[in-house]
């Protein structure tokens, strides 16, 4: 899994590296909305160096007012590997991630398209299957994923995962009622995914495990509830 994900970030790096900051940044940036200071530490370390902090302003105004696409392909890489630190507060930025839509990136080399994918669905995989994932890794990583690989794509890693806190999740959301922003449409499918028998399967799985008393009431509170609406 580790190796898989760490391939995928190398394949990112790998396809977007011939694009570079050629020529003056500064001609290409707003002079009212961008400093000569921030750009100046955008270039002053290597890619795979920048933080959230030095790269951050660049995220939300690329392509608007901040660089062009090609400057934007170049650090994409980097803004991506980010979303796999734990600690991130980019995960949950709307103005990060529309900028693959804005600029229109399911029109870019079919190569650069199929490391972005593969890329969001490693992320995705390591996430759901990572004991230690928080809720709001959960919620704002799948969020990503629907919108830009497929809800039904998300959901198909989801079932193979083996983690007790991807079911943790679940049991969470139907009784607590978690918030998840992934649109009306896959929040109808994730809904209807949530009776599924695969679901319920996964919370068998889980319940049979030795897990702490009070965890193993709310799963089996969950699974009735599940089990009363369950569909083929």
């Amino acid at each position: 899994m580790e190796n898989d994900f760490n391939s995928k970030l190398e394949n990112l790096y790998k396809v977007f590296k011939p694009y570079y900051i050629s020529g003056n940044l500064r001609e290409r940036s707003c002079e009212c909305c961008v400093t000569n200071e921030e750009i100046k530490l955008l270039l002053s370390k290597q890619l795979k160096d920048l933080s959230e902090d030095d790269i951050g302003h660049f995220m939300r105004s690329a392509i608007t007012t901040f660089g062009e696409i090609s400057d934007y392909k170049h650090f994409l890489p980097r803004i991506l590997e980010l979303l796999s630190f734990q600690n991130s507060t980019i995960i949950d930025d709307f103005l990060t991630f529309e900028k693959l839509n804005y600029g229109e990136w399911e029109t870019w080399n079919e190569d650069e398209i199929v490391v972005v994918k593969e890329y969001l669905e490693s992320l995705w995989y390591i996430v759901i299957n990572n004991e230690k994932s928080t809720y709001y890794q959960i919620e704002n990583v799948l969020e990503i994923i629907a919108k830009y690989i497929g809800m039904k794509k998300a959901l198909k890693i989801w079932e193979g995962s083996t983690a007790d806190k991807s079911v943790e999740y679940i049991v969470d959301f139907v009784l607590n009622g978690l918030s998840m922003d992934v649109g009306k449409k896959n929040k109808q499918y994730f809904l209807k995914w949530l009776h599924s028998k695969k679901v319920l399967s996964m919370m068998e799985n889980v319940y049979f495990k030795d897990i702490d008393f009070d965890f193993s009431k709310r799963l089996s509170i969950t699974y009735t509830i599940l089990e009363r609406d369950y569909e083929e």
